[in-house]
């Protein structure tokens, strides 16, 4: 199996309007919390963004991947 038919090459193409608006809005969102919360504390401002930025990249991929999983077995 080519790297490209990959897990998560595969799903990306699989779905490139969903990861082209949301990629950038997870990154954005991270980093617009992140900067907000630096004059609070930075290890706030940290932790909010890595919050923000796995969260978001769960809500992204993973109803994809089950997607294309159920796909698959079909």
């Amino acid at each position: 199996m080519a790297l490209r038919d990959q897990e998560p090459f595969a799903t990306f193409r699989a779905e490139p309007r969903r990861f082209a608006i949301g990629l950038p809005a997870v990154f954005v969102g991270g980093a617009v919390a992140g900067a907000l919360l630096v004059p609070t504390s930075l290890s706030l401002a940290l932790a909010a963004q890595l919050i923000i930025q796995t969260a978001g990249f769960a809500w992204l991929y993973v109803p994809a991947v089950r997607r294309r999983m159920r796909e698959d077995d079909r």
